[in-house]
């Protein structure tokens, strides 16, 4: 949906632009309507609305003054120095972080030889990113762990992520469009962010992602699906800890010829999780924080040594339902009202789903239990489902 927005100026935004010249990024556009001035960017499909002394400042900058000559124009117009810098300051520092304006020379930069490289597959998505920090930053060691697990040994020419380190932050780039500037404890989540987005708008037409969990036992594959804040990670990285193949925490590619696989990301364990799961993954409390858009405060959890799902029959399907003080209990959920809850949350990249792909998801789905998990207690769900899981198979 297209709205008009105003941009705050982020936190982490230090000073030191002053002899920087900036240029619009190349799918924003400035327009006048009714007198009154908007910023659209294209890739964010939103508008952006401008005062007189922003969109003096943005028209300033786009001409190719440099950040201190729009600040002393500003004080040559009477407004206080001190004032003035933090206006064209905090003007600035939202259209950077947005992506909107992007220093001069930064793609250029962005296709130099990187400080770290590396070539990944996740699932039918192909991508590299390369790291341009220096080498002593700690970003390539927050990166590698959580991406190990789509590691290739072939270099990928394209597409190019590239994460620029600069401003205080780290630019994320990708293919030369410029996604915004983020401090050092949300660029790890903004990476995962953007390659998920790469990987759904990548899905063939033949097939489609699901938002649920994938586990599997002996070939026998478990889906977890619910409304967010249903405990599909914790319950899924608690499975995992205890022998169970695992195959992804929320995201599941459904295609009639390879059927579910999962899309295996480090667990993205939230901060209300940590103490539940600290017995099952004992290095949690060591783990970096990150922060997601959302605000979320998560750490992406290690799946070394975790077995990888390999689902040649689905057998349970479990609609989570986590109710404060409610016993852990299962009940029997129509298959009609499972396959709702998956399809509620399905993206392809044509934004439809082709009938083949369903009916592909609908006959696999055919011989699956589906129940509804009621839960409070992690532990009481896990003891329950040791003890009817070879029942339901």
């Amino acid at each position: 949906m297209i709205a008009a927005a105003y941009i705050p100026a982020p936190d982490y935004l230090p000073g030191g632009w002053q002899q920087q010249r900036m240029a619009p990024a190349a799918d924003v556009r400035c327009f006048s309507i009714a007198g009154r001035s908007v910023l659209f960017s294209e890739r964010l499909q939103q508008l952006f609305e401008l005062n007189d002394s922003a969109a003096a400042i943005w028209d300033a900058l786009a001409a190719g003054d440099t950040v201190e000559a729009v600040e002393a124009s500003l004080v040559r117009g009477g407004i206080a120095h001190a004032d003035a810098a933090n206006y064209v300051r905090d003007a600035t520092g939202g259209w950077i972080a947005a992506g909107l304006l992007i220093p001069d020379g930064l793609i250029a930069a962005s296709r130099a030889t990187p400080d770290a490289s590396v070539s990944l597959r996740i699932g039918s998505f192909e991508c590299r990113v390369d790291i341009h920090t220096g080498p002593s930053d700690p970003l390539i060691a927050l990166i590698r762990p959580i991406l190990a697990q789509f590691l290739v040994g072939q270099t990928v020419r394209a597409p190019v992520i590239a994460v620029m380190a600069g401003g205080g932050g780290y630019f994320l780039l990708f293919e030369d469009e410029v996604i915004g500037l983020f401090p050092r404890d949300h660029i790890v989540a903004e990476v995962k962010a953007l390659l998920t987005d790469r990987l759904a708008k990548a899905t063939d037409g033949g097939s489609f992602l699901i938002h649920a969990a994938l586990l599997a036992r002996d070939g026998q594959g478990m889906l977890l699906s619910g409304q967010p804040g249903a405990g599909k990670t914790t319950l899924s990285v608690a499975l995992a800890a205890e022998g169970w193949d695992y195959g992804a925490d929320d995201i599941v590619r459904v295609s009639p010829r390879r059927g579910f696989e999962g899309i295996g990301f480090s667990p993205a364990s939230k901060s209300g999780a940590w103490k539940l799961l600290h017995p099952y993954v004992p290095q949690l409390p060591q783990l970096p924080v990150h922060i997601r858009r959302d605000g979320q405060r998560v750490r992406y959890l290690p799946v070394e040594g975790w077995a990888r799902a390999k689902v040649e029959r689905m057998a349970w399907g479990l609609l989570l339902a986590r109710r404060e003080g409610a016993d852990a209990m299962l009940e029997p959920v129509e298959p009609l009202a499972f396959l709702s809850e998956l399809l509620r949350s399905a993206f392809s990249a044509r934004h439809h789903l082709k009938a083949d792909a369903l009916r592909a998801l609908v006959e696999r789905l055919s011989e699956t239990h589906c129940q509804r998990l009621i839960y409070s207690d992690l532990g009481a769900a896990l003891e329950l489902l040791r003890e009817k899981v070879a029942w339901i198979g």
